[in-house]
């Protein structure tokens, strides 16, 4: 595949690398087939119909050839036309490289044959490295670079910071940004109160302790009052940390920030308390 709606051209270069594993490409399978039964349940229509619309659109991705679906003329279907088409969704995705099963995807989610956060989390459990995006209304697919600072936190964060962190990329996925904050700013007090290093913190909250994590902290001193600005940011924000009929004034390239920004000072933390 050399050009994508959903991919850029870098895109596709950098997936083109990368091997999709089968059984991802099988169970993202069998949840259109499912999705497909039950919108033709809900449509009152045969769900052959709905299969026939996922085939060709894998075909014009991949180049195969279309199929013309042609019925009796009373909505019946002859059984080896629906026996073809049952298993001719399985081989026409299984035959997919990695960067045409990313742009297949992020049409069938704009098809409403796949839920977006669903998708995603199937992408993480086999490590694909690609993730469906969807912002004022545009689906995009954005490839995933491993960096060494995602490496990091892997291997050094309380198990803790990093279902923080998860949750924040959850929050970001689903446009949530009042939910990135509350999760960095939680993953900056789990960081305090990890550094510190005493019990008697475990029950306070950052205000609570701030000065003594200021002491203990390897971090610069302004960096430190950062972090209390994100936490502060998240006690008044509406839904970041407490109930509100208010809007968010988290814009999605502060939640960016954010989610990177704070990886960063969790890693800078690590490195310089186990230097020491």
């Amino acid at each position: 595949m050399k050009l994508g709606i959903y991919l850029n051209s870098n895109a596709i270069t950098s997936l083109d690398r990368e091997i999709a594993p089968t059984e991802m490409k099988s169970f993202i399978a069998r949840q259109i087939i499912k999705n497909a039964d039950d919108r033709a349940v809900e449509a009152k229509e045969h769900s052959i119909i709905f299969y026939n619309s996922v085939i060709n659109s894998a075909n014009n991705i991949t180049g195969r050839q279309l199929y013309v679906l042609e019925g009796d003329g009373y909505g019946s279907f002859e059984p080896v036309e629906i026996a073809w088409h049952d298993g001719e969704i399985g081989a026409a995705i299984r035959a997919m490289s990695a960067a045409e099963i990313a742009e297949f995807a992020a049409e069938m989610v704009t098809q409403r044959y796949l839920d977006l956060q669903a998708t995603n989390e199937v992408f993480e459990v086999f490590n694909f490295g690609a993730r469906i995006r969807r912002s004022h209304g545009t689906t995009s697919v954005e490839v995933l670079e491993f960096t060494d600072l995602d490496q990091q936190i892997e291997e050094s964060a309380h198990p803790n910071i990093r279902m923080l962190f998860e949750r924040a990329e959850h929050c970001l996925e689903r446009e949530d940004y009042a939910g990135v904050l509350g999760a960095t700013a939680s993953a900056m007090e789990a960081l305090a109160k990890e550094t510190v290093g005493t019990d008697s913190v475990s029950n306070q909250s950052l205000g609570g302790f701030f000065e003594g994590y200021k002491r203990a902290s390897k971090l610069p001193d302004p960096v430190a009052d950062y972090i209390l600005e994100i936490y502060n940011k998240r006690n008044t924000d509406a839904n970041a940390g407490h109930g509100s009929l208010l809007e968010t004034t988290v814009t999605r390239d502060e939640a960016v920030f954010l989610f990177n920004i704070t990886k960063a000072f969790v890693a800078c933390e690590n490195t310089l308390r186990d230097s020491a």
